[in-house]
């Protein structure tokens, strides 16, 4: 029979068990993912506890059904295995930590620990049962202890490790996350004090302050593993619990129906225990009263005592033992005088009352201790003849057996309720937290300037009519953006038509000139000869500029083809050339050879020009303007993003220090610099320093380059000037791009 306090430590590893098989599930998807060791370890040590938590709670449910004895010896060998190996898995991450020459240092621990576990299955044991609940230590004494042992020294080896990193590291994030998996670890430590005073004493309230206290760490353990350490999160790690929408809603649907269930289990035992044992007790009450009465017929009827005692044995006899019922008459001295079965040996018994209570005829009836017995529950009362005492009762074993296959069947059902209800709990909070997570990746590229997203709606709940709206939002912000880019492009086009009117000018004049004495001077042979080596180069650079404002002002559709990017930026620099003369800017071009690119040469240009005006604006009379290009390699080191599963990482599918050649182009001015502040948001949309600025220039730049399938570095250092890096992919590896995903 599982006591109050039995069953509330049943749920507490139930409890326990849940966090180890959910990161064991976690860390072991991280690293299909990551292809870390760590994640791998890190999973076999949760999935090892978990299989010990698990035999644990086992034991109990099985001996409530009845002792088996093989059956509760194979899961000692069991649970004391998987806490050897789990010791094996934890000095296992600290070693694959340390610098290959320290390893060996590790190896003892390791070789022990593997002994131990071995030893579970070859040493002798003896199954036994202690408080209802098998117990390691008398089952396998000094191994059981060793093994504990073993696995809370291989914790204090992780503490020590957690501790000599926190001291290292001058990473605020890094120390909060080794601080927790220090204190988590001296906590599972600390357990070894709990664990052994219930081995040796049996106290279930002990049990229970272990399995919280295992809880406690493992959970810390848990969100220190977890979190990353570039996450902003690790430098509050434990409001982790409150940034998960996945993690808050099963944690709270695991604790309701936990509660749920375990008061549900404990009224509901306590009913029935009380109406069978009330039944049980007025059962034994009647055939108490029955064999007093017939005491006082046969006693009446004969003054042999022999004779009575032989009449009385004849009438247990009929009674007989049914249903595990104990029927005998014992003297004052504890002695038995008459048994229901004669067969049984002459042993002497003595009332020992706990809990029973009078119930009539001087007849009491409950739980009560007999001597060379055990517990018993059922009714005895006075013979009213010499002494004796009528005890009709069974063992409590026997008595509750029905109750305890009933409690016992109710939690095993109670126990694969909760697994269903969490795992179909836990699947509706992923798909959930999963398309939150695509609307925050959304709002976040939309934030950058991205309005090409949209968000899948895929349902007609309040999160699908979120999306519907969103992507409504977004639609009309790109709309927006479409003509604010024409707006700034305008802009910079009228700027650079007012700075052009004095080049256009100058042609002019030279031709008006020539027009008006052509007539005059067309017989001087010079003057013709002049005139024709004059005028057409100037109409020429007029066409020219002209040709450049026309090609930049035209809104034509992007059309990708392979280009030079040396020859945009010489266009681009014709553009502007006249805003470069007029602040007296030096201008220095170091191009070489490099590969075509695959881009549109408008948007190319309005890109190099963005960039190349906000140096001219911020460099002042007399600076210096160098534009470089170059050819390189990047070194693609593999994109790491959040999971959707309790912020676990996800590894694109790019190789790790796969080389990709680059066309780089370096954009470097002599200006003021921009402060850190500033850097941080110079992409963001509307953010500008300037006031007459509208903030999209270098956000339309970088979507851009973006769409090019490049990228765009900042560096910048007040007073000593800005560059920008831009990177982009020559059209053979878009092409081996392209030939891949099509593959």
């Amino acid at each position: 029979m599982l006591t109050t306090i039995t069953t509330i430590n049943i749920f507490a590893e139930i409890l326990t068990a849940g966090v180890c098989f959910t990161m064991w599930f976690v860390f072991n998807s991280r690293h299909g993912q990551t292809r870390e060791k760590s994640d791998l370890i890190l999973s076999f040590i949760f999935l090892m506890f978990g299989l010990f938590v698990v035999g644990m709670t086992s034991s109990r449910l099985i001996s409530n059904y009845g002792p088996n004895e093989s059956l509760l010896l194979f899961i000692q060998r069991f649970t004391t295995s998987m806490l050897a190996l789990g010791s094996i898995f934890v000095i296992a991450f600290v070693a694959i930590k340390q610098p290959p020459n320290m390893r060996k240092y590790f190896y003892p621990f390791i070789f022990a620990s593997f002994i131990a576990a071995c030893a579970c299955y070859l040493l002798p044991m003896r199954a036994a049962m202690e408080n209802g609940m098998l117990n390691p230590a008398v089952l396998s004494g000094p191994l059981f202890v060793a093994v504990i042992g073993l696995w809370d020294l291989s914790w204090a080896i992780f503490a020590v490790y957690s501790l000599i990193v926190l001291l290292k590291t001058d990473d605020e994030k890094v120390k909060r996350l080794n601080l927790m998996a220090f204190w988590s670890a001296f906590i599972m430590v600390a357990s070894f004090v709990p664990a052994i005073i219930f081995l040796f004493t049996g106290y279930e309230t002990t049990l229970l302050i272990l399995w919280i206290v295992l809880f406690i760490s493992l959970s810390g353990l848990s969100i220190s593993s977890i979190i990353l350490p570039d996450d902003d999160i690790a430098l509050t790690p434990l409001s982790f619990v409150r940034s998960s929408i996945l993690l808050k809603m099963v944690s709270m649907l695991v604790i309701l129906i936990i509660i749920t269930v375990e008061m549900t289990a404990l009224v509901t035992n306590a009913i029935s225990k009380r109406a069978i044992t009330k039944e049980l007790i007025e059962s034994d009450r009647r055939i108490v009263f029955s064999i007093k009465q017939m005491t006082k017929i046969y006693s009446g009827q004969t003054n042999s005592l022999k004779e009575l005692k032989d009449s009385m044995q004849a009438f247990l006899s009929d009674i007989g033992e049914k249903q595990g019922r104990k029927v005998y008459i014992i003297d004052p001295a504890g002695k038995i005088v008459v048994f229901s079965d004669p067969k049984k040996p002459n042993i002497e018994y003595y009332l020992i009352s706990e809990r029973a209570t009078q119930i009539e005829d001087n007849i009491s009836g409950g739980e009560f201790m007999v001597k060379n017995v055990g517990k018993m529950v059922g009714a005895f009362g006075p013979a009213n003849i010499h002494g004796w005492q009528i005890v009709v009762a069974r063992p409590i074993e026997v008595a509750y057996s029905d109750i305890r296959k009933m409690e016992t069947n109710t939690l095993i059902v109670f126990i694969v309720g909760v697994m269903i209800a969490v795992i179909v709990g836990g699947f509706f909070s992923k798909n959930i937290e999963d398309r939150i997570r695509s609307i925050v990746a959304v709002t976040e590229a939309v934030r950058k300037g991205n309005f090409n997203y949209s968000i899948p709606v895929n349902s007609i709940d309040e999160i699908g009519h979120l999306a519907k709206e969103f992507n409504m939002m977004t639609a009309e912000l790109k709309e927006s953006q479409d003509h604010l880019i024409a707006s700034e492009k305008l802009a910079a086009l009228g700027t650079m038509a007012a700075g052009m009117a004095h080049e256009i000018k100058n042609p002019l004049v030279a031709l008006r000139t020539f027009t008006q004495l052509l007539p005059l001077k067309w017989e001087d042979k010079e003057f013709r000869e002049k005139f024709i080596s004059i005028i057409p180069p100037e109409i020429d650079k007029i066409n020219k500029i002209a040709e450049n404002l026309l090609k930049f002002g035209r809104p034509s559709k992007p059309e990708f083809k392979p280009i030079n990017v040396e020859t945009v930026l010489d266009e681009v620099l014709d553009l502007v050339d006249n805003q470069i003369k007029k602040n007296n800017i030096r201008v220095s071009t170091k191009f070489v050879k490099t590969p075509k690119i695959y881009g549109d040469p408008s948007q190319l240009s309005q890109a190099f020009l963005n960039i190349i005006m906000n140096a001219i604006q911020a460099i002042k009379e007399g600076g210096e303007l160098i534009i470089k290009t170059d050819i390189g390699h990047v070194i693609q080191l593999g994109k790491i993003t959040r999971g959707v599963f309790l912020n676990s990482p996800r590894r694109e599918d790019n190789t790790p220090g796969q080389k990709i050649p680059m066309v780089f182009v370096e954009i470097t001015d002599s200006g003021p610099g921009i402060s850190e502040e500033n850097m941080k948001n110079m992409f963001d949309p509307f953010f500008t320093t300037k006031e007459s600025g509208t903030g999209m220039g270098l956000p339309i730049t970088l979507r851009i380059i973006e769409d090019h399938k490049g990228s765009i570095k900042l560096r910048s250092q007040l007073g000593k000037g800005t560059t920008f890096i831009i990177m982009l992919p020559p059209t053979e590896q878009i092409e081996e791009a392209q030939k891949g995903s099509e593959g």
